[in-house]
């Protein structure tokens, strides 16, 4: 958060933030300077100087710690927010599905070789939005598992980690701008 979001963000990240309006978002990596992976993330635009980012269980810590480290005489605060949080993943949606509920953000993203709503917010409201979705067949983490893995999503911690170069988990097909220039980890 703050003035220097954006650009912060822009010059890191391995996706190209400056299509998005508010309201969207992508996947991304944070690299190491050698090209391995920090942190596979989902990158929501909220405002111009708002940004989240969505990470898998267990990965706000080293993607807090990989932005901090690179924090020098910018305008932009990075805040763990995970314990108030929370988010859900729709396969098979549209965006549309929680414009009447509650104050979260949902946010059509690529899901390796299918498309995903990415729903965020408060834990409160993330609940309240699920309770109103009466339509949707929830799974189980069973369910979900199988559906990553027929998606070709690799999940952070389990199928990747710091050692992974993206090229090698097919991470650079929906996470990476093949257009944008100069960001941490580039030459790989």
């Amino acid at each position: 958060i703050g003035p220097d979001a954006q650009s912060f963000l822009q010059s890191l990240v391995s996706q190209d933030l400056d299509p998005l309006a508010d309201g969207e978002g992508a996947r991304s990596l944070l690299l190491q300077p050698q090209g391995k992976l920090v942190a596979n993330f989902v990158l929501l635009r909220v405002a111009a100087d708002e940004w989240w980012c969505i990470t898998d269980e267990g990965g706000s810590e080293a993607l807090a710690a990989g932005l901090n480290r690179f924090k020098i005489r910018v305008k932009a605060d990075i805040e763990d927010r995970t314990a108030a949080s929370a988010a859900l993943l729709l396969l098979g949606a549209a965006p549309g599905i929680v414009t009447a509920v509650g104050d979260v953000h949902a946010v059509e993203i690529a899901w390796g070789r299918d498309r995903a709503v990415v729903v965020v917010g408060s834990s409160t409201a993330v609940d309240a939005a699920r309770a109103a979705l009466v339509d949707v067949a929830w799974g189980t983490e069973a369910d979900f598992e199988a559906a990553r893995i027929a998606a070709g999503v690799p999940r952070q911690g389990v199928d990747i980690d710091e050692r992974t170069i993206p090229q090698e988990a097919f991470l650079d097909e929906d996470a990476v701008s093949i257009t944008k220039v100069c960001v941490v980890g580039q030459e790989l």
